[in-house]
């Protein structure tokens, strides 16, 4: 069974103008545990389309806002 989902690769700029980018780090008790990750998941329901999935869990799993960001591409399925 294919199931959708998507990941944000979020980066931002220090003050000295590199680019840092941010990974998750899952809890040791989870399925995925101990594993540095992109923040994301399945799509869900409520979900437009897979960009707005993985704001969504970039937003659930690291607090980032979506009308804090810009969407500045998207890759290929």
């Amino acid at each position: 069974m294919v199931r959708e989902a998507a990941v944000l690769v979020p980066v931002y700029p220090r003050s000295d103008g590199e680019l840092i980018v941010v990974l998750v780090g899952r809890v040791q008790d989870w399925v995925h545990g101990g594993q540095l990750a992109l923040p994301g998941g399945e799509r869900d329901p409520a979900d437009a389309d897979l960009a707005g999935s993985a704001l969504r869990a970039a937003n659930q799993e690291i607090g980032l806002a979506g009308d804090r960001l810009a969407l500045l591409a998207a890759l290929p399925v």
